[in-house]
């Protein structure tokens, strides 16, 4: 019993050792992230590295294990995990060796993109080829000491490589949960380094307690009756043959599930290690069934054939859920009611939807090969040879899914092809079984082909809008709808493009006069977030007295880099990870003014973050625009490493940009962000667009702002364009009402709070925990303590601030349009001190009186204005709506057209002129109107409508004049 007993404790420390393996391999991938700034080559190169030491560790020790005892295997099996965890303990120096040798490489070659690529491939390879190659003999030694003999090795693989990988599940749940959020990436190697050690001493101490059951050796048993040695080698070689491909469709899925699922899903670190566990924990269901199948009936390679086959058909049934699983994980949150821990089982329950029923499949075709692969009665052997073939097998399907089939066909044609090359290995292996082909056989094949045929044939093409949706993002306006209103939602929106690149799918859509690109499902540029986007390119160009030199790190919809286009540098890098980013750009031609066609722009494929750290070149502007940080991989940008980098990236007096914002952020994680931010800056500032986007300026320079380079920059036209039609920012004064907090108060907003590093990546997995959070409002109240009564440090004002009536009055206008209306009130009652009754402070303050809904006050204010002669079309145009709410449509139009003679073609303009006009059912003027503002605008969905609408009341006609209609 004793000796039963420690048997069985093998499978309990493959389990283990899965765990620590995965654990490792998180942390590694984490670590290569950093390395090579995208996701996608560093699990790529994981992969490669992790499967191709399996492989050959698994051959290299199958072959000599089979000359042992079962007690030496157990010897040898905690030595090796000994050397694992020892290994581990030296991961953090091997981090730091490769740093420093891929800087010293690019410092030495200025290598292209793809040389460099190929280096860092290199270090990590040659890096985890030791403890992979230990981890890959690690099965075949422990089925070496677990069967009990080679009849029991499917059952026996069954077992160990089910616990393995449930271990491996467990290790991704435990790391992307619990471990990473709180110790970091240091105290993951260590704790897979304790693992290590712990099976160490468990299988030294217990080897001779070992069954010896494994010691009695049964003879070989013959590949086929009649079968010739060149025959057998060659059937042999078709097998192996057969389960290589057979690896490189099952890692074609994981890739193209876990491409899709990114986007449905969501794209944090949660929902990948939810794909990942229930990716590894279908693989380890089926194995286990397998063996328990395997206990109770003899199983051959027919039974290889039928599960290829039945691989095929539920990857195939599983590809029609995907349309339908963004109104299923709205259920999920709406079930939830915003838990966290609630939302990722939904996410796991959802995952699992699709991708367990082929996994567990998937997981039953190793055990099973191994059953079926008997050359020999040398077990660690004959599953080190398979296990290099499935391994290889897995490399080529990783590498080929994410680099060539994905951006070649596409996702869902992968998973079809798959499922297709399922089918032909299955077909194949039939017909290996031996014997002549008879009817009953050829009868068979052709029901395997009818089955996945048939599968085939019932895929649907994806609903592109639908599948890019957001909900992940955004579920909570949803919530409510049924599914047909659901999907009616959805339809509102028209797909102009998309694409699924080697990073990331990017799509773009229309909704009415908005476009909007997407990353993965989530939005990251639009033309309704026009002024962000601008002011993230404008203000640090307007901060820097001479920029010439520029860097953009984020490229989206372009408008940024349209932006700091409109300034006089001499040169703008700008570097995008996502190829397909740029055509998707070209849509947003208005805003960006087609930046990509300036000859001073260089667009780098890449990571800003690796750009920065590995090219000497040094920059007056530095602008980061990211993605949220709640996205994996995106909290990179916002690291310690990261701003030191930047920061001796910087001319003197150079300015940084870092966009960043307050909706779904907690407290402490905007205290976070500011306290890394400002530790690597002398001087750092807080700004806001249009709260809650939020904008950190840091800089070596004084902690004062020249107004002169100021004023200087807001005599380009396109400057006061961008500035005033999207964020109401009329004059170079108003610029300042944009400032939120100076260094001092930074500094005091973020005393105590955490530090966002490389090794402690606390912003990476918090933020993702209050995505559906509202924390605007928090965030604003919290902001506004500090703030006090603190300005913005301005040199070169004429006259300062606290004695400039037009300049309080500008920033309260501003102050205004970001909806501040405390600090609107605090402006004008400055203004009103210093200039009582000045026609700016006359304008701005009846603005405010009717957006405030005192519209008497408002009245009277704004005509007091126009009676000076000096109003602004602001005056005629306010007044005129007021005038409009009252029922005057004749006066209103007179202050409209008035607003148009001092602004010809502001859209705002034109479209209160047009509404007048047809509130007086002056159609024809109207429809006129209407089509000046589609011609300004080149797109208006309220303009359109009402000329559609005007069409059908004067019977389709197109009116000329300007006479009244019947």
């Amino acid at each position: 019993m004793a000796e039963a007993r420690w048997r069985w404790l093998l499978p309990g420390c493959l389990l283990v050792s899965g765990a620590s393996g995965l654990m490792y391999q998180v942390v590694w991938l984490r670590a290569l992230e950093l390395l090579f700034g995208t996701t996608t080559f560093a699990t790529a190169t994981v992969l490669s590295a992790y499967m191709a030491g399996l492989g050959l560790g698994a051959l290299w020790f199958g072959r000599r294990i089979d000359r042992s005892p079962p007690t030496d295997s157990v010897k040898l099996y905690g030595w090796m995990e000994g050397g694992i965890a020892l290994y581990a303990l030296l991961t953090p120096l091997l981090w730091w060796a490769m740093d420093i040798a891929d800087l010293r490489f690019h410092h030495a070659a200025d290598p292209s993109f793809l040389a460099a690529s190929l280096f860092k491939f290199t270090l990590a390879f040659l890096a985890l080829l030791l403890p992979t190659f230990l981890m890959g003999g690690t099965l075949p030694v422990v089925c070496q000491a677990f069967a009990r003999g080679p009849a029991d090795a499917g059952r026996a693989v069954g077992i160990l490589y089910g616990a393995n990988t449930l271990g491996a599940a467990l290790g991704v749940f435990l790391s992307g949960f619990i471990v990473l959020p709180a110790a970091g990436m240091r105290a993951v190697v260590f704790a897979a380094a304790a693992c290590g050690a712990f099976i160490c001493l468990i299988c030294v101490a217990g080897r001779r307690a070992v069954a010896t059951a494994g010691d009695v050796r049964e003879k070989p048993a013959p590949e086929s009756v009649g079968a010739s040695a060149p025959e057998a080698r060659s059937r042999t070689a078709t097998l192996l043959f057969l389960f290589s491909v057979s690896g490189a469709v099952a890692m074609l899925y994981e890739v193209a599930w876990t491409r899709v699922l990114a986007v449905v899903l969501g794209s944090t670190v949660f929902a990948f290690s939810a794909m990942l566990g229930t990716f590894l924990l279908g693989i380890a269901l089926g194995s286990w069934a397998f063996a328990f199948v395997a206990t109770r009936r003899r199983l051959g390679l027919g039974t290889f054939a039928w599960l290829q086959v039945a691989a095929g058909v539920l990857a195939l049934a599983g590809l029609n859920q995907f349309d339908d699983l963004p109104f299923r994980f709205v259920r999920f949150f709406a079930w939830s009611e915003g838990n966290p821990a609630a939302i990722d089982f939904g996410r796991v329950l959802l995952c699992a939807l699709v991708m367990l029923p082929p996994t567990a499949v998937l997981g039953a075709l190793f055990a099973c090969f191994i059953d079926v692969y008997r050359r020999s009665a040398a077990i660690g052997s004959r599953v080190g040879g398979a296990y290099l073939a499935n391994t290889a097998g897995n490399i080529a399907g990783a590498v080929l899914t994410g680099f060539v089939i994905i951006p070649w066909v596409g996702v869902q044609t992968a998973l079809v092809a798959g499922s297709l090359i399922n089918a032909l290995i299955g077909i194949v292996a039939w017909f290996l079984r031996g014997g002549r082909p008879t009817l009953r056989t050829i009868a068979a094949a052709f029901a395997m082909a009818a089955l996945v045929g048939a599968a085939a044939v019932r895929v649907n093409p994806w609903d592109k809008t639908m599948i890019t949706s957001g909900m992940a993002v955004d579920p909570a306006r949803a919530v409510e709808l049924t599914r047909e209103q659901f999907r009616a939602g959805v339809h509102e929106k028209t797909n102009l493009f998309y694409r699924e690149g080697t990073q990331a799918t990017v799509s773009v859509d229309r909704w009415q006069d908005d476009l909007f690109l997407s990353v993965n499902g989530k939005v990251d540029a639009s033309s309704g977030d026009a002024f962000t986007q601008l002011f993230i390119g404008h203000l640090p160009m307007l901060l820097h007295p001479a920029p010439a030199r520029v860097l953009v790190i984020g490229l989206g919809s372009g408008t940024s880099l349209g932006a700091v286009a409109c300034h006089p540098a001499e040169r703008i890098d700008c570097v995008e990870i996502e190829d397909a980013t740029a055509p998707a750009a070209r849509l947003f031609q208005r805003l960006n003014r087609g930046a990509l066609d300036d000859p001073r722009v260089r667009m780098h494929t890449g990571d800003g973050r690796n750009f920065l750290r590995l090219r000497p070149e040094r920059y007056d502007v530095i602008i980061s625009e990211p993605s949220n940080p709640w996205m994996a991989g995106v909290a990179n940008l916002f690291s310690r490493e990261h701003y030191r980098t930047a920061a001796s990236r910087l001319r003197p007096g150079g300015v940084f940009c870092q966009w960043l914002h307050a909706y779904s952020m907690s407290e402490d994680d905007l205290r976070m962000i500011v306290n890394t931010f400002s530790g690597e800056f002398r001087q750092a500032s807080l700004w806001t667009s249009l709260y809650p986007d939020l904008v950190l300026i840091g800089s070596d320079a004084p902690g004062s702002f020249d107004f002169t380079s100021i004023r200087r920059g807001f005599e380009d036209r396109r400057v006061r364009e961008d500035m005033a039609r999207h964020g109401g920012i009329r004059a170079p004064e108003a610029l300042f009402a944009t400032f939120l907090l100076g260094d001092a108060e930074l500094r005091q907003l973020a005393a105590g709070a955490r530090v966002h590093t490389d090794d402690h990546p606390h912003l990476e997995f918090s933020a993702p925990r209050n995505l559906y959070r509202d924390t605007a409002a928090a965030n604003l109240a919290l902001l506004r303590r500090h703030r006090g009564t603190s300005e913005a440090p301005i040199t070169g004002m004429v006259p300062p601030l606290a004695n400039n009536a037009v300049a309080s009055s500008e920033m309260a206008r501003a102050f205004i349009a970001r909806q501040m209306v405390p600090e609107a009130i605090a402006a004008l009652a400055r203004a009103g001190a210093i200039e009582p009754d000045h026609p700016r402070w006359l304008e701005v303050s009846g603005i405010l009186n009717a957006g405030l809904g005192k519209l008497d006050d408002a009245s009277r204010q704004l005509t007091a204005a126009r009676a000076t002669g000096a109003a602004t079309p602001e005056a005629h145009y306010y007044l005129g709506l007021i005038l409009r709410a009252r029922g005057d449509a004749a006066q209103a139009e007179r202050c409209f057209r008035a607003a148009l003679a001092q602004a010809d073609g502001e859209p705002a303009y034109l479209r209160a002129l047009a509404d007048c006009l047809f509130d007086q059912l002056r159609f024809n003027d109207a429809r006129a109107v209407y089509a000046r503002l589609i011609e300004v605008k080149e797109r208006d969905f309220h303009a359109s409508a009402r000329i559609a609408e005007i069409d059908a009341r004067i019977g389709g006609e197109s009116p000329r004049g300007t006479g009244t209609t019947r």
